[in-house]
């Protein structure tokens, strides 16, 4: 098993945000430098401490997000049926998605959130990725009573670099010795992912040397989805990443930027993958990064 003794590369980084309804902290921590190909964001810790209910809006990243929870249950909200009652998640896994949901947390939350690329996920769960698409899904489900240890080990550990240092040795563990999905699919992720999907299908698989319905039957097994649908969502990404920051926003140049036909086209892909116009995006984005608002 890997050591757990901290590393060099373990350094904190902390966003902290106060206001009357809510406060919260935020605690990241880049991983060894063998797993950035398979973690986007880093490890990231949340303590969010609120008056009320909130609702956040998670939108599809092209990432699979892992939330390990060391608190309160969170509800999980259908947004296609908001009457029905919602879902409460203890420790969960949320496949690559197409379109976006809601999350409620109360009082305390506590958690650690890790962002795999759906290369990194696959090493990682060990299952055909398909299986998890647009679904929400417990670690229990996937890895058993590993899961349960993992979770109350982290439990035990009462500060972030002793949690971020179990968690990096059981994932490293994991994808570190898991077999390699078809040098195909790799290549192709990886060139998906650098043009932020800004590539044609038909050269993605005349490069490989698949035909298009095989190349779409591995991306599904070992990615998730279809090069197409993920290329849209990497592009839609994008143009989130231009919006950070940017006050003096101008869409029609963030849409050619990227890689978008016209403005019409990027407010379409908004409406399908986020649920709302670019301007209302804006307007629902919480303080000091703390996500969308979802109501």
């Amino acid at each position: 098993m890997p050591s757990e003794r901290p590393t060099a590369h373990q350094r904190l980084r902390v966003v902290r945000h106060e206001s009357d309804e809510m406060s919260w902290e935020a605690v990241f921590q880049e991983p060894s430098p063998r797993l950035h190909p398979y973690i986007k964001g880093g490890y990231q810790g949340w303590l969010e401490n609120t008056n009320r209910i909130i609702r956040r809006r998670e939108i599809p990243s092209g990432q699979v997000a892992w939330i390990i929870n060391l608190g309160r249950p969170f509800q999980l909200i259908d947004p296609k049926a908001l009457a029905a009652p919602p879902r409460a998640l203890g420790t969960f896994v949320a496949g690559l998605h197409e379109s976006f949901a809601l999350v409620e947390s109360t009082e305390t939350s506590l958690c650690i959130q890790v962002d795999f690329t759906p290369i990194g996920a696959r090493l990682f769960f060990g299952v055909p990725m398909a299986s998890l698409t647009n679904l929400v899904v417990e670690l229990d489900d996937i890895l058993g009573k590993t899961a349960t240890r993992l979770v109350a080990r982290l439990q035990e550990a009462r500060d972030w670099p002793r949690r971020f240092t179990i968690l990096e040795s059981f994932i490293s563990e994991r994808i570190l010795t898991a077999p390699a999905p078809p040098a195909g699919v790799l290549w192709g992720w990886r060139k998906l992912e650098d043009t932020a999907g800004l590539v044609e299908i038909g050269e993605l698989a005349d490069e490989i040397g698949w035909s298009h319905k095989h190349l779409i039957a591995q991306f599904r097994e070992h990615v998730g989805m279809s090069p197409k649908t993920l290329a849209r969502i990497l592009r839609f990404r994008q143009a989130l990443d231009l919006l950070e920051g940017n006050p003096a926003v101008r869409w029609v140049e963030i849409a050619l930027r990227s890689g978008y036909y016209d403005q019409a086209h990027l407010i379409r892909d908004f409406r399908d993958f986020a649920g709302c116009t670019p301007k209302e995006y804006l307007g629902r984005l919480l303080p000091d990064g703390g996500g969308l608002r979802g109501d």
